[in-house]
C-alpha cells in the first residue's frame, strides 16, 4: 500500500473503465490474484466464464482457512471488479466459494464473510438473488448429505 498515494476520483475510474488497456490490466491482475487462491479462469461447456480450482488448490487452500486476513482480500478483488466495470466475474467467483463453502467444506471458515460481505458486493439485483437462491441451495444439498450419512 502507497500512503502518499491519493484516492481515485470518478472521472479517473471512468477514463480506466473506458480503456481497453486498462481492462486488460485489471482482468490480469484478477487473474494474478486467482492463481493466489489456488483457482483460475476457464469456461465451461456452454462458453459461460466459471471458477475452476488449479493443481495448487490444495496448498492454497490451507493457506487460505489458515489466514483469515485473506477473507478480506477477496472482498477487496470483489470490490475491484464491480468498481472497474468487471462485475461479470463476481458471479462466478461467488458461485465457487459457495460451492467450496456449503459443499464441499473445503473453505468452511469463511462462510460469515461470504453471508456478510462478499454477497453483498454484488449490485445487480437479478445476479445477487441468483447467487442467494444458489447458496439455499448449496445449504440444502450439504444438509440432505449430512442427513444421508445419519
Amino acid at each position: 500500500m502507497n500512503i502518499n498515494s491519493s484516492p481515485i476520483n470518478k472521472e479517473e475510474l471512468t477514463l480506466l473503465k473506458n480503456s481497453d488497456d486498462a481492462n486488460k490490466q485489471c482482468l490480469q491482475a484478477f487473474e494474478i490474484m486467482l492463481d493466489f487462491l489456488g483457482m483460475k479462469l476457464d469456461s465451461d461447456n456452454e462458453g459461460c466464464i466459471i471458477v475452476r480450482k488449479t493443481d495448487r488448490w490444495k496448498e492454497r487452500i490451507i493457506n487460505l482457512s489458515t489466514h483469515p486476513h485473506n477473507f478480506l482480500r477477496i472482498n477487496r478483488v470483489l470490490e475491484f471488479l464491480k468498481n472497474f466495470g468487471l462485475s461479470e466475474y463476481q458471479e462466478p467467483l461467488i458461485t465457487f466459494l459457495i460451492y467450496e463453502i456449503m459443499v464441499s467444506k473445503s473453505l468452511e471458515e469463511a462462510k460469515t464473510s461470504l453471508v456478510e460481505y462478499w454477497l453483498n458486493t454484488v449490485s445487480d439485483t437479478k445476479i445477487k438473488n441468483n447467487l442467494l437462491s444458489k447458496k439455499e441451495s448449496a445449504n440444502r444439498l450439504a444438509q440432505n448429505r449430512f442427513f444421508a450419512g445419519l
